[in-house]
């Protein structure tokens, strides 16, 4: 799935229409919040493997799930 779909949908309040419809599964919307909170970990200069600690402490997923994610959105 690519991400530049999910970021036009969630701006456009489309994907949480999508969600409660039950079109798309709510996991889509976790990981593209993992995504996001990934790259902006990033951006703020914090090195790969801690953004990837840090978010899987907030998220409450295992370090391998973040890293499912981000290579599902590459």
């Amino acid at each position: 799935m690519k991400i530049e779909i999910l970021e036009k949908l969630h701006d456009n309040g489309i994907l949480r229409d999508l969600i409660q419809g039950g079109l798309v599964s709510y996991n889509v919307l976790l990981w593209y919040k993992i995504n996001k909170a990934v790259e902006f970990q990033l951006q703020n200069g914090v090195k790969k493997t801690q953004a990837i600690t840090d978010v899987s402490d907030v998220f409450n997923v295992s370090e391998r799930m973040i890293y499912r994610v981000l290579k599902r959105f590459d």
